[in-house]
């Protein structure tokens, strides 16, 4: 099986995306950072980008409410 690493690119340098994980639909999707429960200042504006009327993931995919843990902040 081959292993897929995927990074987003910050005007800080490469942040890795270490899990995504579907939310239950009555909580707000959050950006935490290195997998513990410490919210990033960007979370409103990743919830806005998934969940609808504006959000194209919820759009695509049916689902509102995601959890992204990533190796180092965004700001």
């Amino acid at each position: 099986m081959s292993k897929t690493a995927v990074f987003i690119a910050t005007t800080e340098g490469p942040t890795r995306l270490q899990r995504l994980t579907a939310e239950a639909p009555d909580v707000r999707s959050v950006i935490c950072l290195g997998g513990r429960a410490m919210v990033l200042p960007i979370s409103p504006d990743y919830d806005t980008f998934v969940r609808r009327p504006t959000g194209v993931i919820e759009a695509c995919y049916g689902h509102n409410a995601y959890r992204m843990d990533i190796s180092d902040p965004i700001g």
